[in-house]
């Protein structure tokens, strides 16, 4: 199964300038500039506002969810987000001035890293939400577009298995990479240019979980290819435990 995943970065071009190259877009000069030019404009927030973000948004997910109540963040890393598909969109719109990826772990809940994705509207305020918990490369929009077909794969697999459940109540393990291939490029404002990798992606239905393979090939338009292959999705015991320590469940946002 595979399916792409596209950006409007041509708007952007579009607006700012008119284009023969046959460069990717995404990867023209101008896109670049204007989105260095939106960064400036709109720094990273400071580190009290994105710890009390994060704890936040740590917290509705709990609710939600269960488990372990987070009462504190340590932050690793905070990257500009300003590419990926709904804060472009929300900036190019007017409604958004940047927005961020955070990875942070939260001590009281074990050590399992999550990811939040911070967006600071127009007037200021800021809106996060948990993107996903573990180790992952794809953005929250990646996320949200992937999602359904992880859920039709790991219904299928379940079926195949002699197990069948309501597949609308599955949630997101904990996520973690599997493989980068060398040509994966680097981080550009929340995205990948070019190359691949793959993710192992723990659908939790009905107290099971089938662990489905993600392949990932960047566009070298800001998006992603996607393939998933249900020879190689797989139904774990029902003893197995994939979930975070902090958290029993999570159901992905969509960009």
């Amino acid at each position: 199964m595979a399916t792409m995943y596209s950006r409007p970065h041509r708007l952007l071009l579009a607006a700012v300038a008119a284009s023969s190259t046959t460069a990717s877009h995404a990867q023209h000069p101008l896109i670049l500039q204007r989105l260095t030019v939106w960064n400036a404009a709109a720094p990273q927030p400071a580190s009290t506002t994105v710890q009390e973000q994060v704890v936040q948004a740590a917290t509705v997910a709990q609710k939600r969810s269960g488990g372990c109540v987070p009462t504190s963040a340590v932050i690793d890393s905070v990257v500009p987000a300003t590419s990926v598909r709904f804060i472009f969109q929300g900036i190019l719109a007017g409604q958004l001035k940047n927005g961020w990826t955070v990875t942070a772990r939260h001590p009281n809940c074990g050590a399992t890293p999550a990811r939040y994705t911070i967006a600071e509207d127009k007037a200021g305020a800021f809106t996060t939400i948990r993107t996903n918990q573990g180790r992952s490369l794809a953005n929250e929009s990646l996320i949200g577009d992937t999602w359904p077909l992880a859920v039709i794969q790991a219904a299928a697999t379940a079926k195949r298995n002699g197990f069948e459940c309501d597949p609308t109540r599955a949630n997101l393990g904990v996520i973690r990479i599997a493989k980068e291939e060398p040509s994966l490029g680097a981080d550009v404002f929340g995205v990948r240019y070019t190359g691949s990798w793959s993710e192992i992606w723990p659908v939790e239905l009905c107290g099971r979980t089938v662990e489905v393979v993600v392949r990932f090939t960047a566009d070298g338009d800001g998006g992603a290819y996607t393939d998933l292959q249900g020879t190689e999705a797989k139904l774990l015991p029902s003893a197995t435990k994939t979930k975070a320590d902090m958290s029993l469940a999570q159901r992905p946002h969509g960009g």
